[in-house]
């Protein structure tokens, strides 16, 4: 193993101050003479781009996803309620209780 990979080694210990005091002392007498191992440190003092925002969405999708997924959602509401209705008016069984005297039957309907 040459001196060149040893340092390359220990350039990330050394570069985040990880390392031992005689590996720094050791980089700290490589990288003046050797272009290529001080590159490498350069490449890794270089700042990295936020990692989160290469994952998500913009939050503008985000917001258009939920609002599309909440509009989805309240229509199937609807639409299962009128179904309900409509077949509880037609005569077809329905999960809705039948009311028993004409006062709540008038407030149920007027519902």
């Amino acid at each position: 193993m040459t001196n060149c990979e040893i340092i390359r080694d220990l350039l990330p210990l050394y570069h985040d101050k990880a390392c031992s005091p005689a590996s720094r002392a050791l980089v700290d007498e490589h990288i003046p003479s050797c272009a290529l191992c001080r590159a490498m440190l350069g490449e890794l003092e270089e700042p990295l781009p936020p990692a989160v925002n290469s994952f998500l969405p913009p939050p503008s999708r985000l917001r258009q996803a939920k609002n599309k997924l909440v509009r989805k959602t309240a229509l199937a509401v609807t639409a299962q309620e009128l179904t309900r209705i409509t077949s509880a008016d037609s005569g077809v069984a329905s999960s809705r209780q039948p009311c028993t005297d004409q006062a709540s039957r008038r407030a149920w309907d007027s519902y």
